[in-house]
């Protein structure tokens, strides 16, 4: 059995371990003179606290609260990292109450606070880079996501990460079953995502009363896709994706036969109750909003759309320049970018080169830049992105230390069959930090039609090495 309860999150953990910590002097009391020992145990308990709430004496143990807090309040982003092998709530999925975005905008905005109280004070130049990377995370989410103005301008529930499709990915990819605990856990785990399912209509129905309207594409798109799931739960449970998983992660190791059957009998169970009715409740929200869905979209039509523009844009750029301005500087680049090409179509005597989108278009439809439309070329997109992967990888020496360099190689898998019609090309999802777990590149196979052979390496670069790969072990 765990010796964490299923039901705990992370404020029940923290609290135990403080009692814990603080009761350590208790042996003093059959060591020491009795009113010394009250002393240490007050003095202790006293920095324990302060450590563990309050604003502690050391700039590292906050960078060091902050971190581990920050994933320890999300198990779905814990179980997929595993910083020192930790997985401790692995019954549990991430949180999308308004309660929870409420606690959140509450503990960024104490730290901030924490933070600031440093400023004046000495730093290395690590700990000052570290001050001003955290400091502009934490201030720029307080502007954003944990603002009272602007918390609810993203879409949450969207066709391409959206939680509503990221819970059974997550939960089919990095749940790790190596023994009957962990098997318990998963099916824990996967009753969980009826209240999860809750908690996004919550979500979705308070922008509805914010007047926060989801495009009608991304609804659709969302809808088409959860509903298409859901036909499956009803009439094929026994092909969900958490079903499979499942069953392919259990084997005679982890428990007996008997137990293994009785194991897949009760999530066969959960997937057709629980899980089913938990996308029926969605669906029907999402339906009610697609009937008063507009096509007029943009981030203009929400209150107080051109300042959260300009913030989403500060925020991803880490610049004060103008819409206007990265605008002029993009179509500059654009056309820097498009006249080099020229050159390149040119060099290749390709015909039309002067005209930008004739020649890629005719290029792209080159029967020698097109995979065969059958099952054999999907396995064949797999291996070429792998070997494009594997040979940039090679080279990587050049431009980095092998203390830059991820320590394990990023492997290629097809982006799962039940998100495929609304995730983008390819996307990245990075390792355990226990190396157990590689870092993943999730190719998009739904219409070979749309796998082009000259895009595929700029593709692989940007989402795998150096990429995102390189990116999250920079970052780490």
């Amino acid at each position: 059995m765990s010796l964490i309860p299923n039901s705990w999150h992370w404020k029940e953990l923290k609290l135990a371990l403080i009692c814990l910590l603080c009761s350590l002097p208790i042996v003093l009391f059959f060591l020491i003179n009795f009113h010394l020992a009250i002393i240490i145990f007050i003095l202790w308990s006293t920095l324990i606290i302060n450590i563990a709430y309050f604003n502690p004496i050391s700039l590292n143990i906050l960078y060091v609260r902050f971190f581990f807090e920050y994933l320890l309040e999300r198990p779905s982003i814990l179980s997929q990292l595993r910083p020192l092998g930790l997985d401790l709530f692995n019954t549990q999925l991430s949180d999308y109450s308004l309660s929870f975005d409420e606690h959140v905008a509450k503990q960024f905005r104490k730290e901030f606070d924490y933070l600031k109280s440093f400023k004046n004070k000495k730093m290395s130049s690590a700990q000052k880079e570290s001050y001003d990377v955290i400091g502009y995370f934490i201030n720029m989410n307080l502007k954003r996501e944990y603002s009272d103005e602007f918390r609810y301008h993203s879409y949450l529930i969207n066709q391409m990460m959206g939680p509503q499709t990221e819970l059974i990915s997550f939960i089919v990819k990095y749940h790790r079953i190596l023994k009957l605990n962990d098997a318990e856990a998963y099916i824990i785990r996967v009753q969980r995502i009826s209240k999860a399912f809750d908690q996004l209509i919550d979500q979705q129905i308070e922008r509805r009363r914010r007047n926060i309207e989801t495009p009608r594409f991304v609804l659709q798109r969302v809808f088409d896709s959860l509903h298409a799931f859901r036909e499956q739960l009803q009439n094929e449970p026994n092909q969900s994706p958490l079903m499979i998983s499942f069953i392919e992660n259990l084997n005679d190791s982890i428990c007996s036969k008997e137990k293994q059957n009785e194991l897949i009998s009760r999530l066969l169970k959960i997937l057709k109750t629980d899980v089913l009715e938990a996308h029926d409740r969605l669906l029907n929200v999402l339906r009610e909003d697609l009937s008063n869905a507009k096509t007029d979209h943009g981030l203009w039509k929400l209150p107080n759309g051109d300042k959260y523009y300009k913030l989403c844009l500060e925020f991803h750029t880490t610049t004060n320049m103008s819409p206007d301005e990265i605008f002029e500087l993009g179509k500059k680049h654009v056309e820097r970018i498009q006249n080099e090409m020229r050159s390149i179509l040119k060099e290749k005597q390709i015909e039309n080169w002067h005209d930008f989108r004739v020649s890629i278009n005719k290029l792209e439809h080159n029967v020698d830049q097109i995979y065969e439309n059958d099952e054999e070329s999907r396995g064949k997109i797999i291996a070429d992105y792998s070997q494009l992967i594997d040979n940039i990888d090679n080279e990587m020496h050049r431009y980095f230390s092998p203390a830059c360099r991820p320590t394990t190689k990023c492997t290629v898998e097809r982006i799962p069959k039940f998100k495929e019609a609304t995730s983008p090309g390819a996307y990245y999802f990075p390792a355990s930090l226990d190396g157990k777990t590689p870092g993943t590149f999730f190719a998009n196979l739904r219409n070979i039609g749309e796998v082009i052979k000259f895009k595929m390496a700029t593709l692989a670069y940007h989402e795998a090495v150096p990429g995102h790969h390189f990116q999250v072990k920079f970052h780490i």
